[in-house]
């Protein structure tokens, strides 16, 4: 009887039995950790220069900016250059940043506006080797671990987000943001050195290596010519350009329930993230489009409850209720629009979807922040859940155009 679920976990991990990808596995979750300790401290140090909703989600837009900008070219870049090289000279710049950041912090002198710089200098490294992240994965495992190989690349980074946030929480309450940025500094520097120390197996050669700007030019004309691919597009944003109201006014939620409420802010994170993991590893074999819904409904119900719920035990579940919903809704999505794109355009294809969620996320971090500002809090958590409750109505007229497999629904 449970010879099958055995053997399926055997199999999920599999992937990690290959030297090269379990030590860049393990190495990329350590970089993503440090990067959500880092949005956390920056996020809080922010809320305390300024006591301003809008200036907090400013910076929450810098990070986010830049992939919004950046991530089709990125692609392409995957696809053009040596990704090895390219992730080192990123992980080079996110270590420079991390470096800036602690030695501003700990002289007293890092300000509202050194934060929003080096908010978006992070972003760019972020936006340039994420795709070459994705891409080098074919490198270090074969084909038949492939799909392993990326479930757990997901998996990394949903614990990552359950991880960096609590713990950057914890240092903020603990000691100061100097303790936070430090860490995330010794975590960043992981990626640099396995990647300084990768050896991949030898491949057949490559052909010809499409130029960047052919490339660009032929990603972008495939994404404008499926209209397929407009409906993933115009839900990912419909339901991430309303739900991020939740993560950019959390800081707000927690001072409402403790003034000085670090560790609280990283701890709701940190539920955030677990269920994100508990909906990676538990999510029902159902169509896309159920998932889907059930997921608005979910980050609904939280954007209510964090309107003016008291009770840290509420506030804590409806964060790992979001978190469910966040990587359900994400990872459906990314699924369907995987399987709209032939392989020779897929990796430019995925980058027009990361391009649209981190749109949605700039301009919804900008939007809840200025409505925060002028109308408070819970109504602009009110507003969200509107905003999201009128984008499901609007779905029920514009289903989802195929599932994970390729197929009609």
């Amino acid at each position: 009887m449970s010879a099958a679920p055995e053997r399926g976990r055997a199999e999920a991990l599999a992937p990690l039995r290959t030297r090269p990808f379990a030590v860049l596995w393990g190495a990329a979750v350590c970089g993503q950790v440090a990067v959500f300790m880092r949005d956390l401290a920056n996020v809080w140090f922010a809320s305390e220069l300024s006591g301003s909703p809008a200036a907090v989600a400013l910076v929450q837009a810098a990070a986010t900016l830049p992939v919004f900008l950046l991530a089709i070219p990125a692609g392409a870049l995957a696809d053009t250059l040596d990704r090895r090289r390219l992730l080192l000279l990123m992980q080079g710049l996110l270590a420079v940043v991390a470096a800036l950041l602690l030695m501003l912090a700990a002289s007293a002198r890092l300000s509202l506006q050194a934060l929003l710089v080096l908010s978006l200098l992070g972003g760019v490294g972020a936006a340039l080797a994420g795709p070459a992240w994705m891409a080098v994965v074919p490198e270090l495992v074969d084909a038949t671990r492939l799909r392993g190989a990326m479930a757990l690349n997901a998996l990394g980074a949903d614990i990552a987000r359950a991880i960096g946030p609590a713990g950057g929480g914890l240092l903020l309450a603990s000691a100061d943001a100097s303790a936070a940025y430090a860490l995330h500094l010794l975590m960043s520097l992981v990626p640099l050195a396995a990647l300084t120390g990768l050896r991949r197996a030898p491949s057949p050669p490559d052909p010809p290596a499409e130029p960047f700007l052919g490339a660009l030019r032929a990603g972008l004309r495939y994404s404008r010519a499926s209209r397929e691919l407009h409906r993933v597009l115009w839900r990912a944003a419909a339901f991430f350009g309303s739900a991020s109201a939740a993560l950019v006014l959390l800081p707000w939620v927690a001072r409402r329930l403790q003034p000085d409420a670090a560790g609280l802010y990283g701890a709701l994170l940190g539920a955030t993230g677990l269920g994100a993991i508990a909906g990676a590893l538990l999510l029902p074999r159902w169509r896309p489009e159920v998932l889907l819904h059930a997921a608005t409904a979910a980050a609904l119900a939280a954007l209510l409850g964090l309107a003016g719920l008291q009770s840290l035990v509420a506030l804590l579940m409806l964060m790992a209720l979001l978190g469910v919903a966040w990587s359900t809704a994400f990872t459906t999505l990314m699924g369907v629009a995987r399987a709209l794109f032939p392989a020779w355009v897929r990796g430019r294809g995925l980058a027009v979807y990361v391009t649209a969620f981190n749109g949605a996320m700039t301009l919804g971090s900008l939007a809840w922040g200025a409505l925060a500002q002028g109308l408070g809090v819970p109504r602009a958590l009110l507003l969200a859940a509107a905003a999201l409750g009128g984008g499901m109505l609007w779905a029920a007229r514009h289903p989802l155009p195929v599932d994970e497999r390729g197929a009609a629904t």
